[in-house]
């Protein structure tokens, strides 16, 4: 687990690239806020997962048919609205 935690704090990702933009906008004393929010939040997240939080939630796998079966029926009917719509 600590070498999961490790990899992905120091892989780019979205708050590793904010984290980087605040302190080029706003300068490193003033981005420390961001930054300290953002560590502490992914470290909640990293000891939810590594102290079993995730177990109690296998019913959202039975919800993965019928929602996929749900989207593609959307985005069919999407589709076929796009094609008998007007000229713009």
């Amino acid at each position: 687990m600590a070498l999961f935690a490790l990899t992905t704090s120091i892989t780019p990702g979205p708050v590793n690239v904010i984290c980087a933009l605040s302190g080029g906008r706003f300068g490193f004393w003033r981005s420390t806020g961001f930054v300290t929010g953002a560590t502490l939040c992914f470290v909640a997240l990293l000891l939810g997962l590594g102290s079993g939080l995730v177990t109690g939630t296998g019913w959202v796998e039975a919800l993965s048919t019928p929602l996929t079966w749900l989207g593609t029926a959307y985005l069919m009917w999407l589709a076929w609205r796009i094609s008998q719509a007007g000229a713009l």
